[in-house]
């Protein structure tokens, strides 16, 4: 029997997503024709830096108060190297956040509140942190969104 092995990039698709999962893929055989097989990936996705939960909302009434505030947990899984963040960034002025230090260079909080007057009744906005971190460089965004109910 000649065995011939090959290698080809075959990208799993992530889904944004930390942790278990996996996907199939068919593996045409050309040293065994008619001898197709079904190859199933197991994988553990792994990032250096979580950000849980990935987004949140505000749902607020006419006589909401304005000082609730909601908190992701930032994590840095990176036992490389110690993990430092820049101040938050909101794009829309609503959105007032700050980093929380737990664990210097491993774990932080977010915390984001509102910040008055609250004109418009719909707001989706990002909040980006610059990160230290070498595998992640490019800022880590999140998605909160305001929401008055009727």
């Amino acid at each position: 029997m000649n065995r011939q092995e090959r290698r080809h990039p075959a990208p799993v698709q992530q889904r944004g997503l930390p942790g278990s999962g996996h996907e199939d893929r068919d593996v045409v055989c050309t040293t065994w024709p008619g001898q197709n097989l079904v190859l199933q990936i197991k994988a553990l996705v792994w990032k250096p830096i979580t950000v849980t939960p990935a987004a949140m909302y505000f749902m607020l009434t006419r006589d909401s108060q304005t000082n609730e505030i909601r908190i992701a947990r930032i994590t840095n899984n990176d036992e490389e190297q110690s993990l430092v963040l820049s101040p938050p960034v909101s794009d829309q002025r609503v959105f007032r956040a700050e980093i929380r230090t737990n664990q210097p260079g491993k774990e932080y909080e977010l915390v984001v509140g509102l910040v008055p007057p609250l004109t418009v009744s719909n707001i989706t906005g990002s909040i980006t942190i610059a990160t230290s971190s070498t595998k992640t460089p490019r800022s880590e965004s999140q998605r909160w969104r305001l929401s008055n109910l009727p």
